[in-house]
């Protein structure tokens, strides 16, 4: 089962107050989840508000330079590093007027991506409801 290892609030089994968010830059809350005692099984989820247009850009321009597949659906753009199963994780950025959600695991390759991807849709579900 998939177990909550660490949050924003310090909730979790593996608690650590220096973890550092993913995104950089703004105030978002983050979720470790893993499978305890399961390596490479860990994945984060993190959200922030974004509260203008000039911030909308400003991220849209620092990630369009770090290399991801990129791809605009109306006014959300998306922000894709697939990975590999050798040791680089794959990150997902969903970037929308008002908001910034990603996904990162530990874990790459092409059939990580859906499941992010639904972790990220149940997020903004929750939130846009």
């Amino acid at each position: 089962p998939v177990v909550l290892f660490d949050s924003t609030d310090g909730e979790g089994i593996y608690s650590d107050p220096s973890r550092e968010p993913v995104q950089s830059g703004g105030d978002p809350i983050f979720c470790l989840y893993g499978q305890d005692g399961v390596d490479l099984s860990s994945f984060q989820l993190e959200v922030q508000p974004v509260s203008s247009t000039d911030e909308h850009e400003g991220i849209v321009a620092v990630l369009s330079g770090e290399g991801f597949d990129e791809s605009t659906d109306g006014d959300t753009v998306t922000f894709v590093r697939v990975g590999d199963e050798a040791g680089t994780g794959s990150v997902i950025h969903v970037l929308r007027q008002d908001s910034w959600f990603t996904a990162t695991s530990t874990y790459g390759g092409p059939t990580n991506i859906p499941r992010l991807t639904g972790y990220l849709d149940q997020v903004a579900a929750t939130l846009y409801q």
